[in-house]
């Protein structure tokens, strides 16, 4: 039996563009993505030509991450700021998170509601509590050279 040959650009592109389409995409028809140059939330229905801002932030939008248990988007603007509000635009506001100097990236636990992220010039990664609204140094700068 002639085994088929595998094109494996193709297939590492299909994987890596399936996991992104999978992590924007909220009830399999809408993306929900950040415009950096337009300073929007905006929301694209697949399929369709429906391509419209949720949100005008004024400021560059990056990092968005969705939370589907709760029906809410986080995001970092002017890198010291994040904000949250429900997917359909609604109710924006800030995340108490008090960040002085700037803010890398975003990641939720949504199981336990615990909103990490770090910060550029110290190095420490922090943990926000969304329910409590606590702010809890997880890793310093000096303990991230031991791990």
């Amino acid at each position: 039996m002639k085994r088929r040959k595998t094109n494996l650009p193709s297939l590492i592109f299909t994987f890596f563009m399936s996991l992104f389409v999978n992590y924007c995409v909220y009830g399999q028809q809408e993306i929900i993505y950040c415009d950096f140059n337009g300073n929007e939330i905006r929301r694209t229905v697949v399929g369709t030509s429906i391509d419209e801002p949720l949100m005008n932030t004024g400021m560059q939008p990056r990092n968005m991450i969705l939370d589907q248990s709760n029906n809410s988007l986080y995001w970092i603007e002017n890198d010291t700021d994040v904000f949250m509000m429900s997917v359909d635009g609604s109710g924006k506001q800030e995340v108490p998170i008090n960040a002085s100097e700037g803010i890398g990236d975003l990641t939720l636990d949504e199981e336990n509601q615990i909103l990490y992220y770090n910060e550029f010039f110290s190095g420490n990664i922090n943990a926000y509590n969304i329910q409590s609204q606590e702010v809890n140094t997880i890793i310093t700068n000096a303990e991230q050279g031991s791990i």
